[in-house]
């Protein structure tokens, strides 16, 4: 079994939403409501296999792209999903895959599972 998922999103329901997802389809999810508590995960946590995020966070948080950022300096084998908004595909480029979170929850599934190693 692959290592958890850290999921990081503030937004309760589709949060709750990817992480079921994500367990249905036989994953360990690590859940964070903000970008500073998934730096403390980062910090303190075992192994993780990627991180989700989203792209903005409410005022006096990292945003994702800084997380991704300070993910990678921590956990360089990490693998980084952006789970946002069409709009900001390009602040993506480089640091990880996107999947549009307007997208069926499956596609997210699907990404998590390539990128891990668990592709069914």
């Amino acid at each position: 079994m692959a290592a958890p998922v850290l999921v990081v999103h503030d937004q309760g329901e589709l949060l709750n939403e990817i992480c079921d997802a994500l367990g249905a389809a036989g994953h360990e999810v690590v859940r964070c409501t903000g970008s500073m508590e998934a730096l403390c995960v980062l910090d303190d946590a075992g192994p993780l296999s990627a991180l989700i995020t989203r792209v903005r966070f409410p005022r006096g948080q990292p945003n994702g792209v800084a997380l991704a950022r300070m993910a990678r300096t921590k956990r360089h084998d990490i693998k980084i999903v952006f789970f946002a908004d069409p709009q900001f595909e390009g602040d993506a480029e480089g640091l990880g895959d996107f999947v549009d979170a307007d997208a069926e929850m499956t596609k997210l599934v699907e990404k998590v599972d390539r990128l891990v190693g668990l592709a069914r």
